[in-house]
C-alpha cells in the first residue's frame, strides 16, 4: 500500500484523533490541519518528530527519515525558531533506563539533574514566546519527576530494604490534584498515575492483611474513589483501569455497579463498552435466557413472539433498510440460509424500519428470505441486549436461550461455521 505518515495532535486535545497523510511517490507530502495550535508530532513509522503548528500558518519540514537523529532538519515557514529549538531537544535527548534499579539513587539523580540543567539553559537561550517557555518549563520539571518517581518505585520493588532520600521525598511532595496540569502536561499525568498507583498498592497490601481473600480487582474502583480528591482525574484513572479489572473481578455485578456509582466522566464509549461487557459476563452469558419480545409484525402475515421459534436454534439478524451494513451481510445470510435450509435452525430478521411499507417493498424487490419480522426499537429486547449499532447478530438454543449475545457475521462464514457446528448443526 500507501506510504503513510500518522500526524499525532498535541495531548490536551485529547478529543482530536491522529490524522492519517499519504506521501508522495518522492516522499513528500502536503496537507491542511483544521484543529487548535500546539505541539504535534509525526509518526514517519521510524521517528517521532515534533513540530509546533498555529492556525492560519504554513510550514515546510524536511528531512531523511533513514537519518533522522543525526542529520539536517530543513525548516521552512512560519515559527521557524520554534520549531529549531523542539526538533534540536529531540535530537539531543538522552536515553534514561530508569530500570537499571542496580545504580545508587545518587548516581540516577546526578544523571537526570545533568539533563534537566542542560533543557533549562537550552529553554533559556531560546527565542520561544513567553507562554511557551512557561509551559516548556513546567514540562521539563514534570518529566524530571516523573523519572525519579518511577525510578525509586522500581528501586523499592527489587530493594524492599531501600528508602528514598528526604530530598527526593520533599521534591515529588507535590499537589497529585492539579486538573489543568493534568489536563495539559502529559509527564504531570504519567506522575499522577505513578503516584495513585503506589497509593492503591499500599491500600491493597494493608486489605490483604487484614482479609486474606480481599480482591484488588474487585475494589479498584471503589478504591480509586476513595484516593482521588479531583473529580475529572478520579475519572480518569477509572477509565484507565474499568475494563481490564472487570474481566479479573470475581463478582462482576457489584464491579459493575461500582462503575455506575463512581464514574461521573461524560465519556459515552466507555459507558456503553463497560454495559456491553458486563451483559457479557453475567445477564446474558451463554446458557441465561434470552430477553423476549412479543407480537412483531411478520412480512407474510400476522405476528409472531420469540417465544413462538422454541424446539429450534435461532440465528437473529437486527438490521434495516437504511443500514449500508446491513446490506454488505444480506448475500452472505442468504447463502448461510440455503446452506443450514434442511437443519433445525430458523434465520429470523429483526426490521429497525419506522416505516412498514419501505420494509415491505425492500423484502418484495430482494426477495429477502428466512422469517422477516418488523420490531419495535424501542422495545426493552433490544435495550438488554445492549445494541447501539446495526447490523447485529445473535444465536439462541432450542429453548431460547443465550449461545451467543453477539454473533459472527454472515461474512465471518468460518466462525459462524464453527458455532453452528459446536451445538450440532
Amino acid at each position: 500500500g500507501k506510504k503513510a505518515i500518522e500526524l499525532v495532535p498535541p495531548y490536551y486535545l485529547k478529543s482530536d484523533k491522529e490524522k492519517i497523510i499519504y506521501l508522495g511517490d518522492d516522499g513528500s507530502f502536503t496537507d491542511t490541519v483544521m484543529t487548535g495550535k500546539g505541539l504535534y508530532y509525526i509518526f514517519d513509522q521510524t521517528n517521532v518528530v515534533p513540530i509546533y503548528l498555529d492556525k492560519s500558518k504554513t510550514y515546510t519540514i524536511t528531512y531523511n527519515s533513514s537519518n533522522y537523529r543525526k542529520g539536517v532538519v530543513n525548516l521552512l515557514g512560519a515559527d521557524t525558531s520554534i520549531n529549531r529549538y523542539f526538533i534540536e531537544k529531540d535530537q539531543n535527548r538522552v536515553f534514561v533506563d530508569r530500570l537499571n534499579v542496580q545504580r545508587s539513587e545518587e548516581e540516577f539523580r546526578e544523571l537526570i539533574g545533568k539533563i534537566r540543567h542542560g533543557q533549562l539553559q537550552r529553554l533559556t537561550e531560546s527565542k520561544l514566546p513567553q507562554y511557551l517557555k512557561e509551559e516548556e518549563a513546567k514540562y521539563i520539571k514534570y518529566e524530571w519527576h516523573s523519572e525519579l518517581y518511577y525510578f525509586l518505585v522500581a528501586k523499592q520493588e527489587s530493594y524492599p530494604d531501600f528508602k528514598p532520600s528526604l530530598i527526593s521525598k520533599n521534591e515529588l511532595n507535590i499537589n497529585y490534584n492539579n486538573e489543568e496540569e493534568y489536563k495539559r502536561q502529559p509527564y504531570y499525568s504519567k506522575l499522577v498515575s505513578i503516584y495513585y498507583d503506589e497509593k492503591m498498592n499500599c491500600a491493597n497490601k494493608k486489605n490483604k492483611e487484614k482479609d486474606s481473600a480481599y480482591s484488588n480487582s474487585q475494589h479498584v474502583i471503589k478504591l480509586i474513589d476513595s484516593l482521588v480528591a479531583n473529580k475529572y482525574i478520579k475519572n480518569d484513572l477509572i477509565k484507565q483501569y474499568a475494563r481490564s479489572q472487570l474481566t479479573r473481578a470475581e463478582n462482576k455485578e457489584a464491579y459493575y455497579n461500582d462503575f455506575v456509582k463512581y464514574y461521573t466522566g461524560d465519556d459515552e464509549e466507555l459507558k456503553q463498552s463497560m454495559y456491553d461487557a458486563y451483559l457479557r459476563f453475567t445477564r446474558l452469558r451463554k446458557g441465561t435466557p434470552s430477553p423476549e419480545f412479543f407480537n412483531y409484525p411478520e412480512y407474510k402475515g400476522g405476528s409472531k413472539s420469540l417465544k413462538d421459534f422454541k424446539g429450534k436454534f435461532v440465528y437473529i439478524d437486527i438490521w434495516a433498510t437504511w443500514c449500508g451494513n446491513c446490506w454488505r451481510e444480506l448475500p452472505y445470510l442468504k447463502k448461510m440460509e440455503e446452506e443450514y435450509a434442511n437443519k433445525n435452525i430458523v434465520f429470523l430478521s429483526l426490521s429497525w424500519d419506522r416505516f412498514e411499507n419501505e420494509w415491505k417493498e425492500a423484502i418484495q424487490k430482494y426477495s429477502l428470505s428466512g422469517v422477516q419480522l418488523l420490531a419495535n426499537r424501542e422495545d426493552d429486547f433490544f435495550t438488554t441486549y445492549a445494541v447501539s449499532g446495526i447490523p447485529r447478530y445473535i444465536f439462541l438454543d432450542t429453548n431460547s436461550c443465550i449461545i451467543d449475545y453477539n454473533a459472527p457475521m454472515p461474512s465471518e462464514k468460518e466462525k459462524l461455521e464453527e458455532l453452528f457446528k459446536s451445538v450440532g448443526l
